[in-house]
């Protein structure tokens, strides 16, 4: 009797009860909810590492983030999804430098810290220059008081953090330093004669800032990669990268993905990806569900340097607040922070530039020229290690921006910067929405909806 080779047929059943798309912060922290509910998850990552903007890499002995990012300790959403020993943190000093003036024959930075957590400054930042007379302590309690929201107008809920700052009559120093510190939070460019219609929600900007002021923010000493690195390795199944999803169909009661790698099926899916990028999948999908609304993007450019010295031992962020200042928007020698950065030892430098109309504000020549009058030494012979053009660095979400629900149609659900429980933005918005849409999935679940 002869025999033939069967072709294998895939079973229809499920292969999981809940396919998450996307390995970012969002997706990795609804993942591992869901698994300690007791549900099996299978995570798609069309990336070769799990992280999404998160991430690092070496470049001649250096650790180089993807941009001047950092972590927020404090932050509880971090604390409630991550071991945070396991991220072997190292503190930035709790609070910023600010450039006040520069010269040939001076440089005048002052520092402003967190006195509670950093009290050896306190007589620093009461010199600081934002409060030299009693108009300026004026003007640094209207700063508190905005940031804290008690002056936001009433029934103003479409005022961008730009419309708040004029709304609360900040003038002065107080105000550029306000201006070019949620600058360097949001990449928002206020020389953008189109950020006024781009620009962040007030109560965004104001949660920000006020975390910026605490003074609460590290680096792990292996990188920014450690968080989704420590993130996934706690997880009970392993991500499967490069795994990209090409469509979604609904069929037989389930949802399917389908890739080059495959087909999977389950009966409840989680978009966990950028909007442009869950509205394609929707489109063609079968589904009812509005496609999400495209953002915007606010793009940086992070140029890393090393020298033979380093230009300071500080360990802060430092900030021009100077009323004509060059394109960096933050600095800081982040070797001076984590030591790990650098294998050699020798120092290493980061600057954020944002981008004004789809380019960078700055070309090599005049960061290097911005990052002498900051650091208050030549950088002109520095070397340099990295340049990262960086269009996604940070989502537009103006506060008329539509936020679309997490459960999008029987089964479907999103969680990203464009989901409504994304208020807080950044890797905290990210946690947030991620843990959000876990708990939805559940509810949903074990109602049998």
């Amino acid at each position: 009797m002869t025999g033939r080779s069967l072709t294998r047929v895939p079973l229809r059943s499920d292969d999981a009860d809940v396919l998450v798309v996307g390995a970012g912060v969002a997706g990795l922290a609804a993942t591992r909810r869901l698994e300690e509910a007791g549900l099996t998850v299978e995570l798609l990552e069309a990336e070769v590492t799990a992280g999404g903007r998160i991430g690092s890499e070496i470049v001649d002995g250096f650790t180089v983030d993807h941009g001047l990012q950092w972590l927020n300790p404090a932050g509880p959403e971090l604390a409630a999804h991550v071991d945070l020993d396991a991220l072997g943190l190292e503190s930035f000093l709790p609070g910023v430098e600010l450039l006040v003036a520069s010269g040939p024959e001076v440089s005048d930075v002052r520092r402003v810290t967190n006195p509670r957590r950093a009290p050896q400054h306190l007589l620093s930042t009461l010199r600081s220059g934002l409060a030299a007379d009693a108009a300026d302590v004026r003007e640094v309690w209207a700063l508190r008081r905005w940031w804290s929201g008690h002056d936001q107008p009433t029934g103003s809920p479409d005022a961008t953090w730009l419309d708040a700052l004029d709304a609360g009559g900040l003038e002065g120093r107080p105000r550029i330093a306000a201006e070019r510190l949620l600058e360097a939070v949001t990449l928002e460019n206020t020389r953008d004669s189109r950020i006024r219609e781009r620009a962040s929600a007030a109560e965004v900007a104001r949660r920000r800032l006020a975390d910026l002021a605490r003074g609460s923010f590290a680096l792990p000493a292996a990188g920014m990669v450690t968080l989704p690195v420590v993130m996934a390795g706690a997880l009970q199944r392993p991500v499967r990268t490069e795994w990209p999803v090409d469509s979604l169909v609904r069929r037989g009661g389930a949802w399917e993905v389908r890739g080059p790698a495959g087909v999977l099926r389950a009966p409840a899916v989680l978009l966990a990806t950028p909007a442009d990028a869950a509205s394609d999948l929707l489109h063609g999908s079968g589904s009812t569900a509005a496609l999400l609304p495209h953002l915007g993007w606010h793009g940086a450019t992070t140029w890393w340097f090393t020298a033979d010295e380093a230009p300071t031992d500080s360990t802060a962020l430092r900030v021009d607040v100077r009323p004509h200042r060059g394109p960096v928007v933050v600095s800081a020698v982040v070797s001076n922070v984590a030591p790990e950065y650098s294998e050699s030892g020798r120092p290493l430098v980061a600057a954020t530039v944002l981008w004004r109309s789809g380019h960078p504000e700055g070309e090599e020549a005049a960061v290097r020229v911005h990052l002498s009058e900051l650091w208050d030494t030549p950088a002109f012979g520095w070397e340099l290690v990295a340049r990262q053009d960086i269009p996604h660095g940070m989502p537009a979400l103006p506060p008329t921006a539509e936020r679309v629900p997490t459960r999008l149609d029987h089964g479907l659900y999103t969680a990203g910067d464009h989901s409504a429980a994304a208020r807080a933005g950044g890797i905290e918005g990210a946690l947030t929405a991620g843990a959000r849409a876990a708990e939805v999935i559940l509810t949903a679940h074990r109602s049998g909806a």
